[in-house]
């Protein structure tokens, strides 16, 4: 059986059982979409009021540091706010004083991180309930599906092949669920932009006073964005793992002496 074959074969699953499938995606979507959202809404923000905090430097960063609080007489300068930060913790560990003069970039990424911190604990729990979704779906599919599955085996398909299939199925609901994930959360963002613009323009002005009123356009990506639909298929063989012996010859002959 060659590998197009395999694809056709598992494509015929998703089509057959398209409903339980098309929920399993809209489920797993929407779960990994809030949570992409509000991600790529924060890392929006975090872009918008950095334009307005490094505006007066041209997104120079000066750092003065020393020994007291009154002595802070070395300066370090920075085009790059990631690199600014890792200077400044560096410092702080030391046990020296530090102060970003004029600009307030450093403070605003470090709030930022601050924030999307607290959303990287759900990206694992929200795989833990992908895998349960999934090993659901799939326990569903194959009770269903048993003389399909026999038929596969009759017609000299090896085990390999056979659990290539249903796990192509799996992907496959993946796929789909990181596409309507994406999607979810570009509209989500789009409308969070839309509703909260002029309040976005006021709070970034006020904190940031006399900064061109960059238009607060609430989308941006990260590597964290790229995590969380990772996670999407990162759940995919753990739920095929859980569900396995379902496929052995042994169970299926149980499946269908039942039936």
């Amino acid at each position: 059986m060659r590998l197009r074959e395999i694809f056709r074969l598992s494509h015929r699953e998703f089509i057959i059982l398209k409903t339980r499938s098309i929920a399993t995606v809209i489920t797993i979507g929407v779960l990994f979409g809030a949570l992409l959202a509000g991600m790529v809404i924060l890392q929006g923000m975090e872009n918008v009021e950095l334009k307005y905090a490094g505006e007066k430097t041209n997104y120079v960063i000066n750092l003065s540091f020393g020994d007291e609080p009154s002595n802070l007489d070395h300066i370090a300068s920075f085009n790059n706010v990631t690199d600014a930060s890792i200077f400044y913790d560096s410092v702080t560990r030391q046990r020296n004083y530090i102060s970003e003069k004029t600009t307030r970039q450093v403070a605003t990424y470090k709030t930022y991180e601050q924030y999307k911190s607290q959303l990287r604990p759900l990206v694992l729990i929200l795989i833990i309930v992908a895998i349960l979704i999934l090993s659901f779906t799939f326990g569903h599919v194959i009770s269903q599906d048993a003389n399909t599955t026999a038929l596969y085996y009759s017609l000299g398909a090896s085990r390999l092949q056979v659990f290539a299939i249903y796990f192509c199925y799996i992907l496959e609901i993946c796929f789909w669920a990181m596409v309507f994930a994406i999607v979810l959360a570009i509209i989500g963002s789009g409308i969070v932009t839309c509703i909260g613009w002029d309040n976005f323009v006021r709070l970034f002005s006020k904190t940031h006073q006399n900064s061109t009123a960059f238009p607060p356009i609430l989308i941006g990506v990260n590597w964290e964005c790229a995590t969380i639909l990772i996670a999407i298929y990162a759940s995919a063989p753990l739920a095929f793992l859980l569900c396995l012996d379902q496929l052995s010859r042994k169970r299926l002959a149980l499946k269908l002496k039942k039936s």
